[in-house]
């Protein structure tokens, strides 16, 4: 969708910018039916939703097509002059996605431009079949060159451009953009990514905002499985108990009212202690890169030559669950070494060949 918009701001008069609620402007939404959908036009009192079932950019340019209120291209009262439509091979459900409209155009579709096999509104050949057969071709049976659109075709800008003319110029649609842009991240602190909380241990899940119209929001937290299961702030403090993949949800608001809504899966690995030697045996440019997955505090990470001695030691206290690092070689001779993990009086190792 983020494609699709910025595609559609740099080719027509219209600008689409973040909204600052989710009372405003489009909600765009995950669809709750087996197909892709938006309102038929915008109002400015009324709800305006997209909702998405395909990942796609053209998918995301047609339904916006339908807010800014575009109808199907295949609808137009021409059509048949450029189409054959094959009513016996469509889903019976949505025989009226091929329904002409009427000869006079409406006020939401001037149609000011020559029927469009290549819009962007254009449905593909096989659109809602319901036997694998083609329900759309060309006047000679093919299939090719209808709907697949990826962008704007040259007649969907002119159609757009002309009902809505005088629009802000690139530069002033780029600058409100900026002004209205936030951006919402959710990371664990002390740690790369959301995969590395452990079992019985505190977890800080920071929500960090960006961008001009980042301030005076308030975020509210909810965990599925974890202690405490709610919070506020943005920062939130929380004990996931069991292993396993947890669910939490981040609410954004922005003067009382729903922004933005996050849901992140939070995995806990299993009570084991793992210490792993990546690149064995090391190259002595590299070093010795090692990964350590533990659910404790307070241990110790070493290395030791042949004869006993410590070359290297390095103390965890309130570390993540899964450590990375890397150990230089360069003054270390030739030879096998043992790197060793120490928590208490458990201990264990991996040998290391440094060439």
């Amino acid at each position: 969708m983020q494609e699709a918009v910025t595609h559609m701001n740099e080719n027509t008069n219209v600008c689409w910018v973040p909204a600052l609620s989710q009372g405003e402007g489009v909600r765009i939404v995950l669809s709750d039916q087996e197909y892709n959908y938006a309102s038929l036009g915008y109002s400015p009192f009324g709800a305006n939703t997209i909702a998405m079932l395909s990942q796609s950019v053209g998918v995301g340019l047609h339904e916006m097509g339908h807010v800014l209120g575009l109808h199907h291209e295949q609808k137009r009262w021409d059509r048949d002059e450029h189409i054959l439509v094959y009513e016996e091979n469509i889903d019976p459900r949505f025989l009226g996605e091929f329904a002409k409209v009427d000869t006079v155009p409406t006020e939401q579709w001037t149609a000011v431009t020559a029927y469009d096999r290549g819009s962007i509104m254009h449905y593909q050949p096989y659109a809602f079949s319901s036997n694998g057969k083609p329900t759309l071709t060309d006047l000679a049976g093919n299939t090719e060159g209808i709907g697949f659109q990826s962008t704007l075709s040259p007649y969907d800008i002119d159609q757009i451009n002309a009902m809505y003319p005088g629009g802000p110029s690139r530069s002033a649609c780029d600058s409100l953009v900026r002004q209205r842009s936030t951006s919402v991240t959710l990371s664990v602190a002390g740690s790369d990514g959301l995969d590395a909380p452990c079992r019985n241990r505190e977890t800080v899940l920071l929500a960090t905002a960006t961008g001009p119209a980042s301030e005076n929001l308030r975020y509210s937290w909810a965990a599925a499985s974890g202690s405490p299961s709610t919070g506020q702030g943005p920062e939130f403090r929380v004990r996931f108990t069991t292993f396993g993949r947890h669910t939490v949800t981040l609410w954004v608001y922005r003067d009382r009212e729903l922004f933005q809504q996050q849901e992140h899966t939070i995995e806990v690995p299993y009570d084991e202690d793992v210490l792993t030697i990546i690149g064995n045996p090391a190259a002595r440019s590299q070093g010795v890169h090692f990964r350590l997955s533990t659910q404790y505090e307070n241990y110790r990470v070493q290395l030791i030559d042949a004869s006993g001695r410590t070359v290297y030691a390095k103390d965890f206290q309130t570390a993540p669950c899964v450590v990375e690092g890397v150990i230089p070689t360069t003054d270390l001779s030739a030879g096998v070494y043992h790197l060793m993990y120490l928590r208490g009086r458990e201990t264990f190792g991996q040998r290391v060949i440094i060439h």
